[in-house]
């Protein structure tokens, strides 16, 4: 109950209050002479009239609160809007110059919002521009980083802004999350890399519903991870993901990667022969840069020695 609706209670109480009161006293009165009624009305006027005036300056109090509450409320919203309005004039600005410098002061112009900056950010990371996305993403980071308070509302806005259908809004937003990979406790980025992969479907057999800058950013994100799983996850963007020159870089990338992996941390024989078996049915489904990938994977893998 807000203290608008406190007020108009406590008003309604005192006025019923107040007329109990006097129908007893007109009761009374009914049972008295005439002269009994005159000298007892006399005393009762005092103290009557002294309610009454007690709840019609309690009425008019409660009533004055609350006309000034839902003024400085509307007064409130109408600042909050410029307030908004003056701070996007500000970002958008600050995100457009031309200077690397001015832009990455945009960015820790908008961060020292906290909270506050997020509906900004969103709005600077959903705009189809490079400079203005990279100011967002940016300005999202100094948030994470510097402002340990704020991460969590920080990233539950950004796997919520993830899930939104908005290309270039889930685009930035894995940005974001590739940036800060390294940053992340475990389970901060065991929730997204979950988020993710659910969103790549199984075997990545979703990559084709993504850009192919998402599916980029994507792939080196999970080549970031040191999750079991994830040297799977690279088979499958480099098997499962277009095989066209749109996602060429992707697919190129991922093997690269898994290559990196496995030479890191050599799985069993049986896992080796099954990687092999699978990049050898991508053999030649790619660019030049690709088909290297491949053999070189084939061959890194063939001489590990690991049982």
């Amino acid at each position: 109950m807000t203290c608008d609706e406190q007020n108009l209670n406590t008003v309604l109480d005192k006025l019923e209050k107040f007329a109990d009161h006097l129908i007893l006293r007109l009761q009374d009165s009914c049972k008295k002479t005439s002269w009994q009624k005159i000298t007892q009305g006399a005393k009762d006027f005092v103290p009557v009239i002294t309610s009454l005036a007690a709840v019609i300056v309690t009425v008019a109090i409660g009533y004055s609160t609350y006309v000034f509450n839902d003024r400085q409320a509307a007064l409130s919203q109408a600042d909050l809007k410029r307030s908004q309005a003056d701070l996007k004039r500000s970002w958008l600005a600050d995100f457009t110059e031309s200077e690397v410098s001015k832009r990455k002061l945009g960015s820790l112009k908008l961060a020292a919002y906290g909270v506050d900056a997020l509906p900004a950010i969103k709005e600077a990371l959903s705009i189809p521009d490079q400079h203005i996305n990279e100011g967002g993403v940016l300005a999202a980071r100094m948030i994470y980083e510097n402002q340990p308070e704020n991460r969590a509302p920080l990233l539950t806005s950004m796997t919520t802004y993830f899930g939104e259908n908005n290309a270039t809004l889930r685009r930035n937003v894995m940005e974001f999350y590739f940036e800060v990979n390294q940053e992340l406790d475990p389970s901060e980025l065991k929730a997204f890399y979950q988020l993710l992969t659910k969103r790549l479907g199984a075997k990545s057999s979703n990559c084709k519903n993504e850009d192919a800058a998402f599916a980029l950013i994507a792939t080196q994100f999970v080549a970031r991870t040191s999750f079991d799983e994830s040297s799977q996850w690279l088979l499958d963007i480099a098997t499962n993901c277009p095989r066209d020159k749109n996602y060429d870089s992707s697919r190129t990338q991922a093997v690269k990667d898994l290559q990196i992996r496995l030479q890191q941390k050599p799985p069993s024989k049986m896992i080796r022969d099954e990687m092999i078996n699978s990049l050898q049915a991508l053999a030649g489904s790619g660019s030049e840069e690709f088909n290297h990938a491949v053999d070189s994977a084939i061959a890194a893998i063939k001489q590990m020695q690991v049982p």
